[in-house]
């Protein structure tokens, strides 16, 4: 194969120039702060590789050095095929070495002449060229062409691009291997990218909105104003008073946002209302008469769903929470009762359990269909610890089963029976890593570099909840309901690792996975290899990380992959060295190399004078034996909390934040599950916004947070 590296020279320019960088295996004026990220341009690729985006402003007269290895690609739309280096020269074992052949075509929507097999660079906008000529230094009229290529002192108006006297603002670059017939072709080009640096804004991570309930907790607490339904989402009309989690996807056949919810508290339904229940909560009256005094209405742990038109923004996002269909009434006859997720049994009989903690934790729309990944399989005996991870196809209001149950993706832990002669045991093994999941498409351009033929599925993942990193996988899109091929074989496949190139490596076992992110901040060991961690007997880390819910999406402007989750909970929990929280990370393809993790929120830290973005603002925060943040000033709101048998502001709940927090004044909240939202990111000059879904525990609820970065020369 060709490897190719290009390096962008920062320019000295009058007025603002946001100087920029680069494809390049390292920059002539700084440092790198993550590897070169290679990318396999495959000869098959007709719509070229992945988009390379520089930003900020770069002119004719910008330099770059561009160097390429040995090999080849290989053309056999060519009659008796050819193989050919970055100029289109036929190398040795062609059948003309040192020639090369032409044709007239179109490529990366520029009508020209190229050379068959050489390696072309197109700027959206501007136009194609052919980076290496078809000359005797190429190899013309060698017996033996050289495969090792080297442009130097290059700018790209000496390579023929003609931009505007004001230059070009984030110029979108794509490599494509000149041909015009791809689908028999073989080999492929090296490329070697280095992708603008994100540097985390300090501080800069704010709410934005209360997503969900009828009231804001934070300015109702306050005295700021009175419950307001316009001033979160429409919960009362569904009645929705709270819920956690928030993961949203694209229906790109409807065109709307589709968001995911945990289990779910019923809004207070005032006295005076007409209401026929059973619900111990509410007292049972007859349709025309009203319960004698307010109640909150039981959804026993019930997982809802809303919807918002694609259109929305960040300060537009209003909910349309889903109803249940005419003349279904699951629960107790409460009007307006919200639609649950609740998937019908999986193919072989197996029920798919919605009960306390299973819950729709992410969705993605693969091929026009909707599907939504649930984890299920919780105990109140063993918490997470043997929980699964089922697809289900979202099929919609039309049909008469709206989420279709379908095969386990993957599972947390078994069990097995263990014998040494006569003596058996019950241990426990871990056997998967993808119950806690974000699933996402593989567009072709990232496909093709697995040698896939139509996009795929990617999976990122953890399969013990805040006791794991974070794992990818893929699949082709059109295997990922099934998971097996034609002939019955598992189709997914497991990233185990960067061989020495930078390329991913893989393999068909979930066991042999290792972490594409490592959830470490506090640098416990790594390790690699196929482990099969038991966890009866005492072991050294194998997986340090601490993730509990993980977000990834891709950024088209700036060609990166963003990724939020929370963890770095590995410190005591009395520590005040704050590293848990909420963490991001980026890379230029979903298999990295990823950027170091950054923390850029938590809630304790940014309680703090002037930021006022924490405990004692919107989450609760409650001192307790540990006393983790003191110099928190404030209480913050109290409640709706669940668990308490319909009454989330004034009932008891099973301790779940330390000692003594049974009631909505006496549980701390907490930060978790920070969920981006793909297309509220922006690119505004040299800074990125992310913008994510935020569940704060007390109250129970979810908030809209956004997080700034800077866009920063390598």
């Amino acid at each position: 194969m060709i490897r190719v590296s290009l390096s962008v020279r920062r320019m000295t320019c009058p007025g603002t120039c946001l100087l920029w960088a680069s494809l390049a295996a390292a920059s002539s004026w700084g440092q790198v702060s993550f590897p070169t990220y290679p990318y396999i341009l495959p000869a098959v690729a007709q719509s070229g590789g992945p988009v390379y985006v520089v930003p900020g402003t770069v002119t004719e007269s910008t330099p770059f050095n561009l160097t390429a290895a040995s090999g080849s690609v290989c053309l056999q739309g060519v009659p008796g095929g050819i193989c050919t280096n970055a100029a289109g020269i036929e190398v040795a074992g062609s059948p003309s070495p040192g020639t090369f052949t032409t044709f007239a075509g179109t490529v990366g929507a520029s009508s020209g002449k190229w050379s068959f097999g050489a390696l072309l660079m197109s700027i959206e906008g501007v136009g194609t060229v052919q980076v290496f000529p078809s000359k005797p230094p190429n190899g013309l009229g060698s017996k033996t062409p050289s495969t090792k290529l080297t442009l130097t002192g290059a700018t790209f108006g000496s390579l023929g691009f003609t931009f505007p006297s004001a230059g070009i603002d984030s110029p979108r670059i794509t490599f494509f291997v000149a041909d015009n017939e791809y689908s028999d072709n073989s080999g492929d080009f090296l490329l070697s990218l280095v992708s603008p640096l994100l540097e985390f804004q300090p501080w800069s991570t704010s709410k934005v909105m209360q997503v969900v309930g009828p009231c804001d907790w934070q300015f109702w607490e306050s005295g700021k104003g009175p419950c307001n339904p316009t001033a979160a989402s429409l919960g009362a009309p569904s009645q929705i008073l709270g819920m956690g989690l928030g993961y949203s996807f694209p229906d790109l056949t409807h065109g709307k946002l589709i968001f995911l919810f945990g289990d779910t508290v019923g809004v207070e339904i005032p006295s005076g209302e007409s209401l026929q229940t059973t619900d111990p909560a509410c007292p049972a009256t007859a349709p025309s008469s009203p319960p004698p005094s307010p109640c909150f209405p039981n959804f026993h742990a019930r997982d809802n769903i809303a919807t918002a038109p694609d259109a929305s923004t960040p300060l537009s996002l209003t909910l349309d929470f889903l109803q249940s269909k005419p003349g279904i009434d699951p629960l107790n006859h409460i009007p307006n009762s919200p639609l649950f997720v609740e998937p019908s049994p999986q193919p072989d009989g197996t029920v798919v359990d919605m009960g306390t903690d299973d819950i729709p934790n992410s969705g993605v729309n693969v091929n026009g269909e909707n599907y939504i990944v649930v984890n299920t399989g919780h105990t109140s005996k063993d918490g997470q610890e043997f929980a699964r991870s089922v697809l289900v196809d979202y099929a919609g209001s039309s049909a008469k089963t709206e989420f279709v149950g379908g095969r386990t993706l993957s599972k947390a832990n078994i069990r097995k029976l263990v014998c040494e002669g006569i003596t058996c045991i019950t241990k426990v093994f871990q056997d998967g890593h993808f119950v806690f999941v974000s699933p996402h498409i593989l567009p072709i351009a990232f496909a093709q570099q697995l040698g896939l033929s139509e996009p795929g599925v990617l999976i990122f993942g953890n399969g013990q909840y805040r006791a794991e990193s974070i794992y990818l996988s893929y699949i082709p899109a059109s295997q990922f309901w099934k998971g097996k091929d034609a002939m019955g074989n598992d189709t997914t496949t497991y990233f185990t690792g960067l061989d020495n190139a930078g390329r991913p490596t893989w393999s068909n076992n979930e066991l042999c996975a290792v972490p594409v992110v490592y959830d470490n901040p506090t640098g416990l060991p790594k390790s690699s290899g196929c482990i099969v961690q038991e966890f009866s007997a005492p072991a050294p880390p194998v997986d340090p990380g601490t993730v509990g819910n993980v977000s990834v999406t891709y950024n088209s402007d700036l060609a990166l992959w963003l990724m939020t989750w929370d963890g770095g909970r590995q410190q005591p929990p009395s520590s005040l060295i704050h590293v848990n929280g909420d963490y991001f990370s980026y890379a230029p393809a979903p298999w990295g190399p990823w950027s170091t993790p950054t923390l850029i929120y938590n809630e304790c830290e940014f309680a703090a004078a002037p930021y006022r973005q924490g405990f004692g603002d919107f989450i609760r925060y409650v001192p307790g034996p540990d006393n983790p943040c003191p110099s928190v000033p404030l209480s913050g709101p109290a409640g709706p909390i669940i668990g308490t048998a319909g009454a989330p502001f004034t009932g008891t709940a099973p301790p779940k934040g330390g000692p003594g927090s049974s009631t909505a004044h006496s549980t701390r909240g907490g930060q978790f599950a920070p969920l981006q939202i793909e297309s509220f990111a922006a690119v505004n000059g040299g800074q990125l916004s992310i913008y994510f879904d935020l569940s704060t525990w007390n109250p129970y609820t979810v908030v809209l947070m956004q997080s700034n970065f800077t866009i920063n020369p390598n």
